[in-house]
């Protein structure tokens, strides 16, 4: 009986390091099973005239740029996606996305959205890339209407020589910048970032008429940048701007003209800190500051004009929602106009 005692404790010991191994083992083996690769690359183009582009989109970075050389084509859209992880195993892109493109208008539409929430888990795949790559003919001018719904940067880079017109781009999870470099602006921006920062970069643009810019940065960032170093580049236009940050984030001016022809008014509303000392960082040299205050004598804002406003030619712009009392962010404001 002792015997039979000891033989079945060593069986039942070695069921427990059997099962102790071979679950483990199992598992692993079951999971990767699981894991695959998807690369596919997918390719859009439109060729007939167009007055306004529309892409709407639930996840990827958006990068949008203009070739300047004879093409056949007004739009080409390049879609990179690129998805490495578990539950991937004999897996398709349109597993996942659902994508359209509506060529059968002036204003073609490009959509890609989600099938569900599974693919926006990031934590559960090694690599998890959508990368659409926007390329426009340069020759035609048209509208630009551009909304990520849930998670993605949007990057536009507007080349020398190159004319745009009315650009509107929207994120709720994401970075917006745009960058117009010796370039012609003849409609209006408006950038809304939800969750994500916002830069605008104007170098040396020209402008055909009186337009608007419109930035709203619920949680972000926002920095401008506006050089205009090329005194015999005329703007022929009055820019109004309402840049509305929040009180999370900061905001950054920087503004420069060497130019009598070109004058500037920066409003700061919502800013009871002041402009220089502890952390705030500001300079304006050839402006003028004016604390402004409210009906009960409290101060809540500068305005800073330049000493050559009003100009032939003009910016004027509000940014406000700036600090609070205790808010531990910062601005920066560096302003020259000579």
């Amino acid at each position: 009986m002792a015997n039979k005692s000891i033989i079945a404790a060593f069986v039942f010991i070695l069921v427990i390091i059997s099962l102790i191994i071979s679950i483990p083992l199992l598992t692993l083996s079951s999971t990767f099973s699981n894991y695959g690769t998807i690369n596919e690359p997918l390719f859009f183009d439109f060729s007939s005239p167009i007055e306004k582009l529309n892409v709407n989109i639930d996840w990827g970075d958006i990068e949008i740029k203009y070739v300047t050389t004879p093409v056949d084509y007004y739009v080409k859209i390049q879609v990179d996606i690129e998805l490495i992880g578990q539950s991937l195993a004999e897996k398709e892109y349109s597993d996942f996305f659902s994508v359209d493109w509506d060529d059968t208008s002036p204003s073609p539409t490009f959509t890609m959205l989600c099938k569900s929430d599974a693919c926006l888990d990031l934590s559960r795949l090694l690599k998890q890339d959508v990368d659409i790559i926007i390329t426009l003919n340069a020759i035609i001018l048209f509208d630009i209407n551009i909304t990520v719904n849930k998670k993605g940067n949007v990057h536009q880079i507007v080349p020398f020589g190159v004319t745009t017109d009315n650009i509107d781009i929207y994120t709720n999870e994401g970075d917006i910048f745009c960058d117009f470099n010796y370039c012609t602006l003849e409609g209006n921006i408006t950038g809304i970032a939800n969750d994500g920062n916002i830069g605008l970069k104007a170098y040396n643009p020209e402008y055909t008429r009186n337009i608007t810019w419109a930035c709203n940065s619920i949680a972000g960032n926002i920095r401008i940048n506006i050089s205009h170093i090329n005194q015999y580049k005329i703007m022929n236009a009055t820019i109004t701007g309402s840049l509305v940050g929040n009180f999370f984030g900061d905001i950054y001016v920087y503004y420069y003209d060497n130019t009598a022809n070109i004058g500037a008014r920066i409003t700061l509303n919502d800013t009871i800190a002041a402009l220089k000392g502890g952390r705030y960082r500001s300079d304006w040299e050839g402006f003028e500051v004016e604390v402004l205050k409210n009906s009960t004598d409290d101060q809540y804002g500068y305005e800073l004009t330049s000493t050559d406003f009003p100009a032939i030619t003009n910016y004027n712009l509000l940014l406000k929602g700036l600090t609070l009392y205790n808010y531990e962010g910062k601005y920066e404001v560096y302003l020259y106009s000579y």
